[in-house]
């Protein structure tokens, strides 16, 4: 019987344990992933999806100006290692509820 040799093993494939394993992947490292497929999990519902404005005050999230840059960069290296294409941004649109709203946004933006 042949042992194989694993250098990281995951335990759960949501946004984290597939993030980390495409980052070792991508690293010529064996890994394996075992994960009990659940279809109401926040990953498999969200499917990587991401915003950096949120909250009822529609704020900036907070690291948005490094985060987004990463996760562009991330998802683009995904599509190139997995060969498939999966990442389509878009822009975002939420109509203003109010003026003040709008103008409270707007006084915080570079």
């Amino acid at each position: 019987m042949t042992r194989t040799h694993l250098d990281y093993l995951i335990i759960g494939q949501g946004l984290a344990g597939s993030a980390l394993a495409l980052k070792l992947l991508a690293r010529s490292k064996r890994i394996l992933v075992v994960d009990q497929p659940n279809h109401n999990v926040a990953s498999r519902i969200a499917a990587g999806l991401f915003n950096p404005i949120t909250g009822k005050k529609m704020v900036k999230t907070w690291l948005a100006d490094k985060l987004f840059p990463a996760l562009h960069t991330h998802y683009k290296d995904a599509e190139a290692l997995t060969g498939k294409n999966f990442f389509y941004p878009m822009p975002i649109y939420r109509p203003f509820a109010s003026i003040e709203e709008q103008n409270e946004l707007m006084g915080k933006s570079p």
